[in-house]
């Protein structure tokens, strides 16, 4: 029996909410469940007239991970619903991501130590009275973000239909300066620029552009802020404490203290190579792409590498994790596949979906087994539209995700598109093909080698290179 989730006058050994948001708090609202989420959960309210009941936030006072807004309307005192997704086990919502992934409510880092699996984001009760009268009860769990983007189901983008809109940047650079990584985390855009060699932040509420590290000056030099050095950060990913940087011309991962500033070395150095190993024992070739799924980084290497690999944070061991160095498109087993240069990489917490500029595909690797599959691009530069290998694609470059899409720009194409992440249909969302600037909608917009992308759950926002801004794309 799936948990059941009541709205009652009974006021029964129930566990308190708090009240966390706008709106009315309800008297008396408490929580319910049953040993090993098999009886009943309910949802207790004492009597309000129909029009006290409006949009509150509450969380489960033993559980902050736990947090819901909810609108309902109520017809009757008694409603009885049950949950259309997965179950609710000890107030800990479950989720389709690995153990320790870092969580986000309202931007607001989350550390209850819940166990993930079989997560919707955003559930939608038809619920019924005693009397037979039905009500909608929307629940929304808030913002689950792996390796820089919001796990909603599906951001609304339609083709041709995204509309783009300049968030910050006038084109200059001494604003911004080649605009390259771009992640998500704690209500801000964090994002790398190439040519001048720093870390920055833009904070989504405020509008303030800081700088966090970097001198502006290429080098190798871990330090405190702008008394750190980098050559070329490509790509960057967050981990709720943490940035995590690709130093592409230093062959080397970076680590960032978001609280302080710091720039640590985890993995890699100066010296490039292909061997496994711990810190800066570990040598990298060709880094490009990075992402994080809860419990490790995965960074795509091109050429001469050719390789996806694995690296634990709380240590900095490196191992190869799919790819034999070949040049070459052959689906397999981790290292018995074959890519040709990987660029750029994303995942969703299952799997990684990874570019390849040199063949203009797209490949998926499945975290549990190392199975790689080519999943979309017939491997001949072009832009059109279709099914999986159908499809044509033209060196894509970032990578963004949303629950149901695969979202990625090509830099010589000057587009936007998605792929379905069951049909594996390309579709095109912003862009003509004529690499530009303009702001509009759907083929009207223009962006001009378009780099990495990142989501909030809200839009998607993209590191436009030779524009020097960062842009924004929603329905």
């Amino acid at each position: 029996m799936q948990p059941r989730l009541r709205i009652s006058q009974n006021n029964e050994k129930t566990q308190p909410l708090k009240k966390l948001g706008m709106g009315i708090l309800l008297a008396g609202v408490t929580l319910l469940t049953g040993c090993g989420g098999q009886d009943p959960l309910e949802l207790t309210i004492e009597p309000h007239p129909p029009q006290t009941f409006q949009s509150f936030d509450f969380e489960a006072a033993n559980n902050p991970q736990l947090r819901w807004n909810v609108t309902p309307v109520i017809d009757g005192n008694f409603i009885t619903s049950t949950l259309p997704y997965g179950s609710l086990v000890d107030l800990v919502p479950t989720f389709e991501v690995p153990s320790g992934s870092p969580v986000y409510v309202n931007s607001e880092l989350q550390t209850s130590g819940a166990t993930p699996q079989n997560f919707s984001q955003s559930l939608l009760y038809i619920i019924k009275d005693a009397n037979g009268g039905s009500s909608n009860f929307q629940v929304n769990l808030d913002q689950v973000v792996i390796g820089g983007n919001v796990q909603v189901s599906d951001l609304g983008i339609g083709v041709n239909q995204g509309v783009v809109t300049t968030l910050v940047g006038d084109g200059g650079a001494a604003l911004l300066n080649s605009t390259h990584g771009l992640t998500f985390g704690e209500g801000a855009l964090y994002f790398t620029e190439y040519v001048s060699h720093k870390i920055r932040k833009y904070d989504l509420s405020s509008g303030i552009l800081t700088t966090l590290a970097g001198s502006g000056v290429a080098g190798f030099l871990d330090g405190t802020g702008t008394a750190a050095a980098f050559n070329n950060p490509s790509s960057l990913v967050s981990d709720g404490s943490y940035l995590y940087i690709v130093d592409a011309s230093n062959t080397s991962i970076r680590k960032l203290n978001l609280a302080t500033n710091e720039v640590t070395t985890l993995a890699g150095s100066s010296t490039a190579g292909s061997n496994d190993g711990t810190g800066t024992a570990a040598r990298f070739n060709g880094l490009n792409g990075i992402t994080y799924d809860g419990q490790y980084l995965y960074v795509a290497e091109q050429a001469p590498n050719h390789r996806i690999r694995r690296i634990d944070p709380s240590s900095g061991e490196v191992t190869t994790f799919a790819g034999d160095g070949a040049a070459a498109t052959a689906d397999g087993i981790g290292r018995a596949a074959s890519f040709n240069s990987p660029h750029s990489i994303v995942t969703d917490g299952r799997n990684l979906y990874v570019s390849q500029a040199a063949d203009y595909r797209i490949r998926k690797v499945v975290i549990s087994t190392g199975e790689v599959i080519t999943v979309a691009g017939d491997g001949n530069p072009g832009l059109t539209d279709g099914i999986g290998t159908a499809a044509q694609l033209n060196h894509i470059y970032g990578l963004g995700m949303d629950r149901d899409y695969l979202y990625f720009s090509e830099d010589n194409n000057g587009v936007v598109r998605k792929m379905h992440l069951t049909t594996f249909e390309v579709s095109t969302l912003v862009g003509s093909g004529t690499p530009g600037f303009a702001d509009g909608t759907g083929t009207a917009a223009q962006v001009d080698f378009p780099r990495s992308l990142a989501s909030d759950g809200q839009a998607l926002y993209l590191a436009d290179y030779n524009n020097n801004r960062i842009r924004k794309i929603t329905p």
